[in-house]
């Protein structure tokens, strides 16, 4: 049961990276700007889809490029969304 939970978290983990990535992606060079607070809820909440629908608490990354201010600032943005949890 752990490792299933385990394997789950980290698929759920590569989910959010991947819909973040795209995300970001589809913002282009010129305009990275960081996800919204409700595009980051709507991810989060899609999550309870995922069969069985993960428990506990999660670990959240949000990773940037160190040698780029805009994309630390971002990821600082985003971060602040999760405060105490969604």
């Amino acid at each position: 049961m752990i490792r299933h939970r385990t394997c789950l978290w980290r698929r759920l983990a590569a989910c959010v990276v991947l819909a973040i990535l795209t995300a970001a992606a589809g913002q282009g060079v010129a305009a990275a700007a960081s996800l919204s607070e409700k595009e980051v809820q709507i991810l989060v909440r899609a999550i309870g889809f995922l069969q069985p629908p993960p428990t506990g608490a999660a670990t959240i990354a949000v990773a940037y490029d160190a040698s780029n201010p805009a994309s630390k600032q971002d990821a600082e943005a985003i971060a602040s969304y999760f405060g105490e949890g969604l």
